[in-house]
């Protein structure tokens, strides 16, 4: 009997096969199965091209089985091949072209979103204490020891929080820069909230009620090694009624609620 789900594959894409006569709710965890079992064959997050055989799927099918493969292995869909798309150098072409334009929104996104900030980031000038307006905003500039920003709902803050500094949200915390200070996130009894920090090293971070302190502050006194380490994007949220810090990824990020 041949399989239901089939996949051939080449160096920039392959081809899956779905049996024409199989009722598509019965192949789609086929689908998953077969990705799941064949995981060891696909190295790294790569994106690559698709071509689909065999069943006639609708677009909303095609995003489906999509969702199977990427959540079964580490396969990366960038590009769905027409049927007489056959060869590898197609593939090639497909995928390096979406992966140009990609890259190229992306940097007019990136210097659009920059220009933005920069045109209506508050700077602090010499205040010590700075309150924002009701809704999400921006803050550009190193927050210093002794210095503190309260916004109502959520903050990006483009730069450093020194030690000594505070930061706080009702809503949710962004820091593109180096977070050293202390931060509540949801305040004062929202849960849900989160902080992102592109170095994190908090003095203490509070999400509702619920406070964490650096681990430093348990050996104050000690002489501790200088450790060199690279900067890693982390997040803290709360869950099981405990703070979690943690690096970024995809996975984790869609498991956090955003709509604080």
């Amino acid at each position: 009997m041949k399989n239901p789900v089939m996949i051939k594959g080449n160096k920039y894409g392959f081809t899956l096969y779905l049996d024409p006569e199989m009722d598509f709710a019965a192949l789609l965890p086929l689908v998953g199965e077969r990705f799941l079992q064949s995981n060891r064959f696909f190295t790294g997050d790569s994106q690559i091209a698709i071509r689909f055989e065999g069943k006639e799927l609708t677009f909303e099918e095609q995003n489906q089985v999509i969702e199977q493969i990427e959540q079964n292995s580490q396969v990366r869909i960038s590009y769905i091949m027409d049927e007489n798309e056959r060869n590898e150098e197609v593939f090639r072409e497909a995928v390096e072209e979406y992966g140009k334009r990609l890259r190229e929104a992306f940097a007019k996104e990136k210097e659009d979103y920059k220009k933005e900030l920069l045109r209506t980031a508050p700077v602090a000038a010499g205040q010590d204490h700075i309150n924002l307006s009701k809704d999400g905003q921006f803050y550009k500039g190193t927050l210093r020891s002794g210095q503190s920003v309260e916004v109502e709902k959520s903050i990006v803050i483009v730069g450093d929080v020194n030690p000594g500094a505070d930061v706080i949200a009702g809503g949710n915390i962004v820091v593109l820069g180096c977070l050293k200070g202390s931060v509540s996130a949801g305040y004062p009894e929202n849960r849900g909230a989160f902080v992102v920090a592109l170095d994190m090293q908090p003095m203490q971070v509070r999400i509702g009620d619920l406070i964490a302190r650096s681990p430093d502050d348990d050996r104050k006194g000690k002489k501790k090694k200088k450790e060199i380490r690279d900067p890693e994007a982390r997040i803290a949220y709360v869950e099981n009624e405990n703070i979690y810090i943690e690096p970024i990824s995809r996975s984790l990020m869609n498991d956090i609620n955003t709509n604080s």
